[in-house]
């Protein structure tokens, strides 16, 4: 805790002054939190897209390739009358 203040100023910091840090850190602590949470729900999503795109891309390829036909020849043979 940051009971006291820094060389130029005078004496122990109150209670009030005392209180006020600790409210202010409580503060950037929570503030901090939430920034950490947002930016791990951001990526998680991000993730979830990525692999969204990488099935569909797979389920693109697979239909893709049963749409595929046989390789077939078709000659036309002559007939003579």
């Amino acid at each position: 805790m940051l009971s006291w203040r820094l060389p130029c100023m005078s004496g122990p910091l109150s209670d009030d002054e005392d209180e006020d840090l600790r409210r202010e850190e409580e503060a950037r602590r929570e503030e901090q939190e939430w920034m950490t949470g947002i930016k791990e729900e951001c990526d998680r999503l991000e993730r979830e897209a990525k692999e969204e795109r990488r099935r569909e891309e797979e389920l693109a390829l697979g239909f893709d390739a049963e749409l595929e036909l046989p390789h077939v020849e078709i000659s036309l043979l002559e007939v003579s009358p």
